[in-house]
């Protein structure tokens, strides 16, 4: 009964309120979030109350410091509400504790103040696989939304695309795929960056999609990649092994570092062959010297 009364006095209230305020709030799931009133201490004979969702539903309210909380199924015990300032306070938040919180302070003057509550879930860790790992991929692109970002102009194995993935290498010897994943979300972004660059990016509304993006780099290539995932609450990259999953790298690193090398090797062996060569004309011509100092002497 005090409840419905309550409830008629905000919905006769909230459009003959003097301040209106508004606040976005994104939360973590299973965090604490408050929302605060802006209030240092409650007089005495103030009303606070404060509904939840699109039916503007009670869930707590404080009169003259006297505390009742409306807490339904959604919230449990989860609520909390400070007698000094009349803020709430929701633990352990979930997903489905995203809305509109409104707050109606009724006092000298009536002030209302709306809280539009997002709780994301935090990204996963992009995995990084080979391009032989597509197929959970091959999925309808109608929602797809791609941002190009473009490395270079004379560098087009590294613009962003959104034509099927080329399987065929038999032209592009000199280039590697690899193919970064991961479990969608809402507001999840999927990148690949080179050092601070965003090289291409991609999301999907549809969150039943997995998240899937692709990377061409030159065998010779020896910058540092990552693909990058994230929500606006938080982020997770994973650094691009080449020479796991692109063996022609280090093979190509190799016969370089071979080649190199035999050229060294070659350099010393002549400088230690004619080391030796000298050594043994120095040896040959002392030798000679000496006899004929013998000679001469008898």
């Amino acid at each position: 009964m005090i409840a419905s009364v309550w409830f008629c006095l905000y919905a006769a209230v909230v459009r003959a309120s003097v301040r209106n305020e508004m606040e976005t709030i994104d939360a973590t799931e299973g965090a604490t979030v408050t929302l605060r009133t802006d209030l240092t201490t409650k007089n005495t004979g103030d009303v606070i109350l404060w509904t939840f969702g699109p039916a503007d539903t009670l869930i707590a309210q404080l009169v003259n410091r006297n505390t009742v909380a409306l807490s339904s199924e959604r919230f449990r015990d989860r609520l909390q509400l400070d007698t000094q300032t009349g803020s709430l306070t929701i633990c352990n938040i979930g997903i489905s504790d995203s809305g509109v919180y409104k707050l109606l302070i009724i006092s000298v003057e009536i002030s209302n103040k709306q809280f539009t509550v997002t709780v994301y879930a935090p990204v996963s860790i992009p995995a990084i696989k080979n391009i032989s790992d597509i197929s959970e991929c091959q999925t309808p692109d109608k929602n797809l939304s791609h941002s190009n970002i473009s490395e270079a102009t004379e560098d087009q194995s590294m613009q962003l695309q959104s034509t099927p993935i080329r399987t065929d290498r038999g032209s592009t010897t000199d280039l590697c795929t690899v193919l970064c994943s991961l479990t969608n979300g809402p507001h999840v972004n999927l990148s690949w960056t080179k050092g601070k660059r965003t090289l291409k990016q991609t999301n999907n509304l549809d969150v039943s999609v997995p998240l899937c993006l692709h990377l061409e780099i030159h065998i010779q290539d020896n910058h540092i990649y990552s693909c990058v995932a994230a929500n606006p609450i938080s982020s997770h990259s994973t650094q691009l092994n080449i020479t796991h999953f692109c063996p022609q790298v280090g093979l190509s690193r190799v016969h370089c570092c071979g080649a190199v090398e035999r050229l060294v090797r070659l350099v010393l062996s002549a400088v230690v062959g004619l080391a030796v060569v000298a050594i043994l004309i120095h040896h040959f011509r002392s030798r000679t010297v000496l006899n004929r100092r013998v000679e001469h002497k008898f």
